[in-house]
């Protein structure tokens, strides 16, 4: 990796952990402590669950196109199957989520955990998405 790139993806992470603290203040200033707690536990159940719904596909799709980026028809089926792949599993990580929302805010001792992890379950399909 070159000096520049290095930079950069510095340079990223490091806005992205300064935004993260900054929602946490923000949250905190504006909200309850408990909130902030309710918050970090349902972001932290996107952070992971998002994972397994995209399954590392995207890096996957990005190394096959990366093969064949000069035949269009080539790279719009790899889109095609990539998409479909990561609406099924993106899907299924969803339903899942949201059919134990109820048994993870229990396991938790956490009762309005469960509605943000209904709100997380939403999210995970669209998030999958668009990572394509």
């Amino acid at each position: 990796m070159d000096r520049k790139s290095l930079t950069i993806n510095v340079a990223g992470v490091g806005v992205l952990g300064v935004s993260g603290i900054a929602i946490n203040f923000i949250v905190a200033k504006y909200y309850s402590p408990s909130v902030l707690g309710l918050f970090n536990q349902a972001l932290a159940f996107f952070f992971i669950t998002s994972q397994f719904a995209v399954g590392g596909v995207h890096f996957s799709t990005l190394q096959k196109i990366a093969r064949c980026c000069d035949d269009r028809r080539a790279v719009s089926e790899i889109l095609k199957t990539a998409l479909v792949i990561v609406i099924l599993l993106s899907t299924t990580v969803s339903a899942l989520l949201w059919a134990t929302s109820a048994y993870v805010a229990a396991l938790f001792n956490s009762p309005d955990l469960e509605v943000g992890l209904s709100l997380v379950a939403i999210s995970l399909v669209l998030f999958a998405c668009k990572q394509h």
